[in-house]
């Protein structure tokens, strides 16, 4: 006890990579944590003697071998390696792993440190099912007799943390850069790919703490381990697009599919029954707000509340937060959950298995795409989603039109000659414009431009002084505009400016909303002129850019328009109608002809055509064999059926308790243990389970195992006209069509819908408000007038309000125009990319010597940054130079091969990044969007596949190198046109005609920047000599020479100084520049990603 110590950290740490000072010296567990350690920010560690200053000697991590725990893990490396780089390096991290998952059976127990390593037991053992799993989903799980064993094994349990090379910063460094979102979209889809492609080969799967594991590397750490969190939490923030579901919420419609839910239960108790059948991981108040969520039916929540409310499930005055506690409130599945989501689809889903379990499906099939019904958001790691909801009516007509399409489309295919259908009414395609139920204001998208939109609250001119508001746009909740809007109007923070209004009444519901303002005749001119919806923020804006779902396969995309996904959708609803009518055919002649058997076998037996009394089981079974009597037809179907959709019928079945299970699994496979050890015993066992007659018994037991019952006159005469109608469906499902079997279920799913809303309106009608209970005093007839006059006529917008028509804010406008020529002006970059790589491809030039030109150009473009560049008269020229523009945000050619094609993969195994990553990464965050980037510290990376977006974060000089460089400046330019080709020795001013050479030349330049002198320089450098040294004789050239050492002040030589300090590594043939010796002894000094300056600011 005095030389080890525990300290709780009570949850996930903050990322101090995306924090101010002020935050991080703020929280408590990053303060209590330094103090412990003895860390002291001004330190760099650089000698390991350097660890005899802090109070410990090793930090060793115990967190949850989850997801979670592994994303905990990295939030402490994060920590240490942002500040203290150096310890990373001496080895000062390690961890302490414990199970995940254990097996047992019988006495023998395996345990398992990854999810992969199980999933990979799993595939290699046939029986594992026999098995009995035990998740342990937290260090809590375990006893205390596990955890003294844990600490009994340390050789197995710590794994010590080994700094290898310059990736394991770079993977930490933008594991948790915010700025990097874009890198970690393509790390989810390789890994992802990466997955797919090993189980198609059957290879075993990659995972981190094998058996002989004693060490591990940082960049292996947050490619095999975190990964695995990155993965998690896209998967859980992202919905899919058939369904509109997020996992958690799945698991839910599971179990109240399963259970099949009609009458109402207690939100509590769902939450247990949803954590107990469908191997929920997390914690139950999640579970129960997502409960709540499905249920909510307000304005800015659900268009189809797939749940019922059956209490108070919160309103649209706080967002639905104001909730009751999940004990107090029941719920139960809709009626229009039931109609979207057909039962008959049930056999057919893909389910998904869980230790075990087998639990809710990949997707539902609902009939429309639920997930423009109600709409998506989520933040998962590099991923966000943002799809607004639609008009349930509108999807289910656009529906309709797909169906005609298609059946058109088949018609013509198989009857080209003929007439196409027609049909009484017209159905055409209605445009998606986003729509909220009970949404009394104005949606409407941009003319010039269909991706942006604005949605406008209500408000009313009562007279020259009063406006009222009797609605806000969707998302703005009525305490929230009143304390933020109508409060700060009417009394300003600020002591010096006047109120903006006089006063303000409210009378809402939890329904509705109506705020009366007073205003003077002067506030109401000057809010009337600049707009009274922006005046009293009342317009908000939307972006229909963001539609990022999984797909069918389970594959992350971005969806342009909302018309795509309906497309999409469609497509797969249509081909589950055809498996699910080949399915319903099926099953029903299985049923048909069972029924034609048994009413056979009554007839034949009540006219004693057929005797089994007093026989052996076998003779009676011969029998039925040949008087042609059919094995089980039901049960040869569910066989056949199994193999063809490749699916288990069973799995929809309610499910029972799975531990009890595995435990009379367990019991029964212990007795079977124990009687093959009684060699008697297995002999007479064997002869009755392998005899065919009784193979054969099970297939006749529906014949032989009849209740007398059925002898009777009236069960006979049930099974007769059970026969008769199951016939009569048959023969009327075989003759429609999928696209019939579709529309039926839409018309379904439309008559029920507006069955509801009338409901909803007859229920809105009838509530009839109280009274004034103040007493009615005078005859009769006054007390029946005041009784007439409810008081909730005040809570609706006044009769005589003249509403106020909205007008779009000019600003907006200007700044969508702006940013379409900008949108244009990328894509016109993108195409001049690919073809400069055409160009350079037509001139010989491999795509390792490319790699190495848009490296050397990159370097070149920020020497030249900041003078004015001259217009060129060159259109190949104009295009090679854009190719390597350091401020192109799409920039991405270091990452192309010659075909155009995105081979960022075989570019460089390892690209070391420039000095002091803030000044960027702080542009970088405004480009990426903030908020929508973090993640809330989900941030995570891809392994070393890192493309010129580099450049963005990486090419910022500290301040103390500016000082260095800036007092070194004048010795250093006289060794300018020395690293520099003969064509380059121009002033900056004229840097960018020199730069205007042909692709060769280039080529050239690179090859003699790595030390490689040729002819063929000299060959191709021969022609440009004479417009090159045109240029030097202008007579300007103090005024360049100034301009020169004016530029060096600020960024002085970075392309020398970079390669001074930092080699670039390629697994490219070419050869690698080797770093030079440092000139200054003030420069010298290891190279860290994160920031080693002596000030402790942090980029947001």
């Amino acid at each position: 006890r005095d030389r080890y110590g525990v300290y709780p950290l009570k949850g996930k740490l903050l990322n101090v990579r995306e924090a101010t000072t002020k935050k991080m010296t703020e929280n408590s567990e990053i303060s209590q944590l330094v103090k412990i350690l003895g860390l002291n920010y001004g330190e760099k560690y650089v000698d390991k003697s350097d660890l005899s200053k802090l109070r410990y000697g090793k930090l060793m991590i115990m967190a949850d071998q989850d997801q979670d725990g592994s994303h905990i893990k990295g939030l402490v490396i994060n920590f240490i390696h942002y500040k203290w780089p150096n310890l990373l390096k001496h080895d000062y991290i390690e961890v302490f792993i414990t199970p995940i998952l254990k097996v047992s059976k019988g006495s023998e127990v395996l345990s398992f440190y990854s999810m992969p390593e199980f999933e990979q037991w799993q595939t290699s053992t046939p029986n594992w099912q026999k098995w009995k799993c035990k998740y342990y989903k937290g260090l809590g799980t375990s006893t205390a007799k596990e955890a003294k064993e844990y600490f009994s094994n340390m050789e197995r349990h710590r794994i010590i943390f080994k700094y290898q090379s310059i990736k394991d910063d770079l993977a930490i460094q933008l594991a948790f850069n915010s700025a990097l979102s874009d890198d970690r979209k393509d790390w989810i889809k390789w890994h992802t790919e990466d997955i797919n492609q090993r189980r198609e080969q059957k290879l075993p799967m990659d995972y981190l703490y094998r058996k002989d594991t004693k060490q591990i590397n940082f960049n292996d750490f947050v490619n095999k381990e975190l990964v695995l969190f990155s993965k998690s939490s896209t998967e859980r923030a992202i919905p899919n697009i058939m369904d509109g579901l997020k996992p958690g919420q799945r698991k839910i419609m599971f179990v109240c599919f399963t259970k099949n839910l009609i009458r109402e239960i207690k939100v509590a108790q769902l939450g247990g029954k949803v954590a107990e059948n469908s191997a929920y991981h997390h914690g139950e108040q999640s579970l129960t707000n997502t409960i709540v969520g499905l249920a909510q039916n307000f304005v800015g929540s659900n268009n189809i509340n797939f749940l019922v409310p059956a209490g108070q499930f919160g309103t649209r005055l706080h967002g639905g937060n104001d909730a009751a506690s999940a004990r107090y409130i029941f719920t139960r599945l809709s009626p229009l959950a039931l109609s979207l989501f057909n039962k008959n689809d049930e056999p057919l889903l893909t389910y998904l298995n869980e230790d075990g379990m087998s639990i809710e499906p990949e997707w539902y099939c609902p009939i429309i795409p639920t997930v423009l019904v109600n709409g998506g958001h989520g933040v998962g790691t590099g991923y966000s989603t943002d799809i607004p909801s639609y008009n349930p009516l509108t999807l289910s007509n656009n529906m309709k039109y797909y169906i005609r399409q298609e059946r058109e489309r088949q018609h013509q295919l198989n009857n080209p000659t003929s007439e196409p259908k027609k049909y009484s009414d017209v159905i055409t395609l209605v445009e998606l414009i986003p729509w909220f139920k009970n949404f009394t204001g104005e949606i409407k998208l941009l003319d010039n431009d269909r991706t942006r939109g604005v949605i406008n609250g209500v408000c009313a001119k009562l007279d020259e002084s009063t406006i009222e508001i009797t609605d806000l746009p969707v998302g703005t909740w009525t305490q929230q505009y009143k304390e933020n809007v109508l409060e700060t109007m009417l009394h300003p923070k600020k002591n010096d400016i006047a109120p903006s209004i006089l006063d303000y009444k409210e009378y809402h519901t939890d329904t509705t909303v109506r705020f009366v303002v007073k205003l003077s005749h002067e506030q109401f001119a000057k809010f009337n002129e600049a707009g009274l919806h922006k005046s009293f923020r009342l317009q908000d804006t939307f972006k229909l850019t963001n539609m990022v779902l999984f797909d069918h396969n389970g594959i992350l995309r971005r969806y342009k328009t909302a018309e795509e996904i309906s497309e999409e959708f469609f497509m797969v609803r249509l081909q589950m109608y055809v498996k699910r009518k080949e399915y319903m055919v099926g099953t029903l002649k299985s049923q048909c002809e069972k029924l034609d058997n048994i009413a056979r076998f009554i007839k034949e037996k009540i006219e004693n055509a057929i005797s089994v009394e007093n026989k052996k089981i076998s003779a009676v079974i011969d029998m039925l064999v040949e008087r042609k009597y059919a094995r089980d037809p039901e049960k040869v179907w569910r066989e056949e059926a199994k193999k063809k959709f490749a699916v288990e019928l069973a799995t929809h079945a309610v499910h029972e308790d799975t531990d009890q299970l595995a435990d009379l699994q367990q019991k029964q496979d212990d007795e079977e243990d124990e009687a093959i050890d009684d060699g008697d015993n297995n002999k007479k066992k064997k002869p009755k389970t392998t005899t065919s007659n009784q193979v054969d018994t099970t297939y006749y037991d529906y014949l032989i195992n009849m209740s007398l019952r059925n002898l009777t006159k009236e069960r006979r005469d049930e099974i007769v006209k059970d026969q008769k109608e199951k016939h009569d469906k048959l023969d009327a499902l075989e003759k429609k069509s999928p696209e019939d079997l579709y529309e039926d279920d839409i018309f379904n799913f439309e008559t029920e819908y507006r069955k509801v809303l009338e409901k909803e309106r007859a229920d809105e009608m009838s509530e009839v408000a109280h009274p004034t209970t103040k007493k009615a005093g005078g005859d009769n007839k006054a007390r029946k007038r005041q009784t007439t006059k409810p008081q909730r006529a005040e809570t609706r917008p006044a009769p005589h309000g003249k509403r106020i028509t909205p007008v779009i804010d000019p600003a907006l406008v200007k700044k969508v125009n702006e940013e379409i020529l900008k949108r244009t002006k990328e894509e016109k970059t993108v195409e001049d990319k690919k073809s400069i790589i055409e160009y350079l491809v037509k001139e010989g030039v491999t795509s390792e010597e490319i790699t190495n030109i848009m490296q050397m150009r990159c370097k070149e473009k920020k020497k030249i940054g900041g003078v004015t560049e001259k217009k060129s008269t060159e259109t190949q020229d104009k295009k090679l130079n854009g190719t390597i523009d350091e401020n192109d945000e799409n920039s991405n050619v270091s990452m192309m091969s010659v075909d155009g094609n995105d081979n960022s993969g075989l570019v460089k195994e390892e690209v070391t990044p420039k000095r002091n990553a803030q000044r960027t990464a702080k542009e970088k965050v405004t480009q990426y969007g903030g908020d929508n980037d973090n993640e809330d510290d989900d941030s995570i990376i891809h392994e070393m596949e890192i493309d010129d977006n580099e450049s963005d974060y990486m090419g910022s000089d500290s301040e103390t190198e500016k000082k260095i460089k800036k007092g070194s400046t004048k010795p250093k330019q006289p060794r300018k046109p020395k690293s520099a080709t003969p064509n380059n020795a121009t002033s900056p001013t004229k840097k960018k005609t020199a730069a205007k050479r042909s692709a060769s030349v280039v080529l050239m330049d690179n090859q003699q920047d790595d030390g490689e002198s040729s002819a063929k320089n000299k060959k191709t450098e021969k022609p440009k000599k004479p417009r090159v040294k045109k240029e030097p004789g202008a007579t300007p050239k103090k005024e360049t020479v100034k301009k020169e050492a004016k530029k060096v002040v600020k960024r002085p030589k970075s392309d020398d100084s970079d390669e001074d300090d930092i080699p670039i590594l390629s697994n490219t043939s070419t050869p690698t520049k080797k770093p030079r010796t440092q000139r200054t002894a003030a420069a010298k000094k290891s190279y860290h990603i994160s920031d080693d300056d002596d000030d402790d600011e942090d980029y947001v």
